[in-house]
């Protein structure tokens, strides 16, 4: 039987902000970003990309996966993965996966393929 669980963390929202680095010598501001338009964001710990949202992906979404990997090998009590869809638009969060699995073995991943436009 497994342990309770002692903090079953969930992300509870974003904040997007993005560089703002026009005039060069390095200097710069980060700005709120409202929203990805036509895009989604997928982030992990492994990868960030920002991609123009096809076929059945989400547009103005973000694609996360659990980047909490230092307590991956302590136990089970940590809550297990935290994966999901965060729509930009209203706030709401959506299930990737329909699982009952506290862990995930390796943690889940972004793989992103390099661009083919030129």
């Amino acid at each position: 039987m497994a342990a309770p669980l002692v903090c079953p963390y969930r992300t509870m929202g974003f904040r997007v902000f993005r560089a703002d680095v026009r005039g060069g010598g390095g200097g710069g501001e980060w700005a709120d970003v409202e929203g990805l338009g036509d895009h989604a964001m997928f982030l992990g710990g492994n990868e960030t990309a920002v991609v123009p949202a096809v076929d059945l992906m989400k547009k103005n979404a973000i694609y996360f996966t659990d980047d909490y990997w230092e307590r991956i090998d302590e136990d089970y009590s940590y809550g297990g993965h935290d994966v999901g869809v965060f729509c930009m638009g209203d706030s709401r969060f959506e299930e990737v996966l329909d699982f009952e699995m506290d862990k995930i073995n390796p943690p889940p991943f972004w793989i992103t393929l390099p661009s083919t436009s030129t």
